[in-house]
């Protein structure tokens, strides 16, 4: 059975030293290295390290005694024929996008008078995860709007793009030509790394978002200009909407406060982490980050009280704890090992799916039954197995019991090198299927 092959694989590879693996002291250290030498500062420059160079560093360490140019397959004149057809394709494409979506700004939101509300503190929430790790900053008077365009709720009133109508007449002719800055900005930098047929690749990827981002850029401006606050809270620690963010605020002089609603990574970013202060979800990620970035402006705190109140979902205790199985979106073979090795061992467990997985990756093995919908309910007073996630962290400040299933070499290699955080010695970790026997069955 197929299935059963990948488990089998998967039992073998957890008995495998992981020092020799991909994720190790020399990568880290090659993929600082690197940081170092990107020298561009635009809002792209973070997302396009993590998504585009750290990944061929990972493909070349891979290649033993080799020449990284091996890596690299050469053009061709097809080659290049194909990518200006892309590219002109994703220009085009970009240039409707940056037209169309601040006309539909424009007729899609009514305007509130934003001016009039009193706002020495505010946060733009953009996603789920955000807001449910910044709500207790309510208690302290700070003013939440919405990034309607990729986020809504009837918890927070306040939108973003709900400014005048002069602004957002404004903004029909100012983003566009934003759009067509990044445009180049980005390009020139992918071309100058990657050389002109993945740069193009790069464009593709951002023909749709690149006009979401210089949206909210020009809407954020306006917003801190008009409503002027001292601080400015943000749940984004890297990627393009947290440079804007910190960007704009180094201009107004507007304190900046990180509650990151995701991992710190253990490498250093080009254009490194936001906020005047930064957060920490552990004691150890903020005495390494402090030495990561140990040159920087950014003050890295760890706060219990504060940690508590991110990641606490208030849930009382009325039931005994039971066994949740947190998988992971991504390498849904991995999980699927993990679920089959409970099943054989007659371990009565529960799953919350991640919200970017689905259940028909793993509906041989589960069926609707045995899913927990509430993520505060799986996550509080529960037996907590995860391979490599924040649900770890989080199930220290809920009381549960987080199992960091390591057995597979590449998630035992990440776990230890790529976040600091999870590095809590109140996260047990095992190590092979039988460590984790002994541990729900011991």
């Amino acid at each position: 059975m197929k299935n059963e092959s990948v488990s089998s694989k998967i039992l073998l590879t957890s008995e495998k030293s992981d020092e020799n693996f991909l994720y190790n002291a020399d990568l880290l250290a090659e993929i600082n290295s690197k940081s170092d030498e990107i020298v561009e500062s635009n809002d792209y420059v973070n997302e396009f390290f993590l998504y585009y160079i750290i990944p061929f560093i990972e493909k070349s360490s891979q290649v033993k005694n080799q020449d990284k140019d091996k890596l690299v397959r050469r053009n061709n004149y097809g080659d290049y024929l194909k990518s200006i057809f892309r590219a002109v394709y994703s220009f085009l494409i970009i240039i409707f996008y940056v037209i169309s979506l601040p006309l539909y700004i424009l007729f899609r939101f009514r305007y509130l008078d934003n001016n009039s509300i009193v706002a020495r503190s505010l946060a733009v929430i953009r996603s789920p995860a955000a807001c449910s790790k910044m709500e207790f900053l309510k208690k302290e008077g700070v003013i939440f709007y919405t990034d309607s365009l990729v986020y809504q709720t009837t918890e927070i009133r306040l939108n973003l793009y709900s400014q005048s109508l002069f602004t957002r007449l404004m903004g029909v002719g100012v983003i566009p030509w934003m759009g067509l800055k990044d445009f180049f900005a980005l390009f020139v930098m992918a071309s100058r790394h990657l050389g002109f047929v993945s740069a193009v690749n790069v464009i593709f990827y951002y023909r749709k978002r690149l006009s979401h981002k210089v949206s909210f850029e020009y809407y954020l401006d306006k917003l801190l200009k008009n409503a002027k606050p001292d601080v400015f809270y943000t749940g984004n620690k890297e990627d393009r909407f947290a440079l804007i963010e910190k960007r704009l605020c180094n201009e107004y002089r507007l304190k900046m406060i990180c509650i990151p609603h995701g991992l710190e990574y253990a490498f250093k970013m080009p254009a490194g982490l936001v906020g005047n202060v930064f957060y920490c979800n552990s004691q150890y990620a903020k005495d390494y980050l402090e030495m990561l970035y140990r040159n920087g402006k950014v003050r890295f705190v760890f706060d219990r009280s504060i940690v508590s109140e991110m990641l606490s979902r208030q849930v009382k205790i009325q039931k005994e704890k039971r066994i949740v199985f947190f998988p992971e979106s991504r390498e849904p073979e991995k999980n699927i090992a993990i679920i089959q090795f409970l099943r054989t061992q007659n371990i009565n467990f529960y799953v919350k799916l991640h919200i970017k997985d689905s259940l028909d990756h793993y509906r041989p093995f589960i069926d609707e039954s045995m899913l927990i919908n509430s993520f505060n309910d799986a996550i509080s007073n529960s037996i907590c197995l995860a391979r490599k996630s924040t649900v770890l962290l989080e199930a220290l400040y809920n009381h549960s019991i987080p199992i960091a299933v390591l057995v597979d070499d590449k998630d035992r290699a990440y776990f230890k090198f790529m976040f600091p955080a999870l590095n809590d010695e109140s996260i047990r970790k095992v190590y092979s299927f039988e460590e984790l026997k002994f541990s729900l069955k011991g």
